[in-house]
């Protein structure tokens, strides 16, 4: 009697350990973000969780009355579909992807995995499918696609998940050879490099980085740009190579531009030197001529005016010669001509004023009164713009010549 207790109790915990292993399986499998189901071999779904009427649009209970082939999958993917059954029911199981057309008819890409499920006996019964939503990253892939931009993504521990096809004319090997290898595998020689650096730090802190490198083996320049992701991490890459060689071409460019302008600047400093100093010395010429003029032709000019008067003939002639010296001091004279528009009398007063000699002297020098030379003065001080002022005419006077 104790023997037949002790087991009906034993066969009421087993049973409520089994209740409660059902609560727990059922909560899991309501829970969960992916769609789980069970199929039969027709199609038919037996059981879907709360994920897949989120999906499709579709309440579990019509979805649990649904034929997967009439009402969910596209007749596309009918054929891989009926395969991965077959192959459930004979006990292999399968990962694939396939499409769905939701209730309002959207196409949704999904992840699958397929397995048996065995009853108590070991015999196969249904399949369960565990199926997850990508279609973010499909309809992301596509976009890529025809982009000449590479585009990676590396699950955690750097396998390649994806490679765009721009991404797989860069790396230089066929797709099949790229999926499921690490970077490392693919690229050993940038270990310890920057780009390595980079690599990790987006990764392990979780920050996107952006930066430039130069690929030696292939000679080649990248913009890199890494963003963590939920599966790992995502890459793109733009090829700079014509832009850096632009850009060195552009600096060297420069390079010579500032070349070229400093010599231009020590040329023009050059010239400047050289134009004053021919300033200078045209001035040293004016001032000889304008002294030599002044000094051993006028006065002789003047003797011969002097110890010719009665012959009109030799005093028009020494009128012309004046005239003529005058007029070539005038233009020599260049500064006092402009500045005060001296005549040519005032331009000689203003030239012995200059050499120091008083109004007595330059009257003797030139026959005239001192008066007149008096007169001279203040035009000169006038046409130069000091009269009425203290300026010493002398020193205003060498400034100017």
């Amino acid at each position: 009697m104790n023997d037949k207790n002790k087991t009906k109790k034993e066969l009421l915990h087993e049973l409520e350990a089994l209740r409660e292993s059902e609560s727990k399986y059922r909560a899991l499998f309501e829970s969960s973000h992916d769609i789980f189901l069970f199929l039969d071999k027709m199609g038919n779904i037996i059981d879907i969780n709360l994920s897949g009427e989120q999906l499709t649009g579709y309440s579990q209970v019509d979805l649990r009355r649904m034929n997967i082939f009439q009402h969910l999958t596209v007749p596309g993917d009918h054929a891989i579909m009926r395969e991965v059954i077959q192959d459930a029911f004979e006990g292999r199981s399968r990962t694939y992807e396939q499409r769905w057309k939701t209730k309002e008819g959207k196409i949704i890409y999904l992840d699958c995995l397929t397995v048996s499920r065995r009853s108590i006996a070991g015999e196969i019964v249904t399949t369960f499918c565990t199926l997850r939503d990508i279609t973010a990253r499909k309809l992301a892939e596509d976009a890529l696609k025809g982009v000449s931009d590479i585009y990676i993504l590396f699950d955690m521990q750097w396998r390649y998940l994806y490679v765009n096809e721009a991404a797989v004319r860069a790396i230089g090997r066929p797709q099949e050879q790229i999926l499921e290898r690490t970077l490392w595998e693919l690229y050993p020689d940038i270990v310890g490099t920057e780009l390595d650096r980079q690599y990790h730090r987006a990764m392990d802190e979780r920050v996107p980085c952006t930066f430039d490198f130069y690929y030696p083996s292939t000679d080649t320049w990248w913009e890199n740009r890494f963003y963590p992701v939920p599966e790992g991490l995502a890459a793109f890459g733009t090829n700079i190579t014509e832009r850096k060689r632009v850009e060195e071409t552009l600096k060297g460019s420069e390079q010579k531009l500032r070349l070229y302008s400093k010599e231009l600047e020590e040329t023009n400093s050059a010239l400047k030197v050289l134009l004053r100093q021919r300033e200078n010395d045209k001035r040293e010429i004016e001032e000889r001529i304008l002294t030599n003029v002044k000094q051993l032709v006028l006065p002789y000019v003047e003797m011969l005016r002097k110890s010719r008067r009665g012959d009109s003939e030799d005093a028009a002639s020494l009128n012309i010669i004046e005239s003529n010296l005058n007029e070539i001091v005038s233009s020599f004279a260049t500064n006092l001509s402009q500045l005060g528009k001296l005549t040519p009398k005032e331009i000689l007063v203003a030239n012995l004023v200059k050499e120091g000699q008083a109004d007595k002297d330059i009257a003797n020098t030139l026959h005239l009164s001192i008066d007149t030379v008096k007169a001279h003065r203040r035009n000169i001080r006038k046409k130069l713009g000091i009269s009425g002022e203290k300026t010493n005419l002398r020193s205003f006077l060498s400034a100017l010549i």
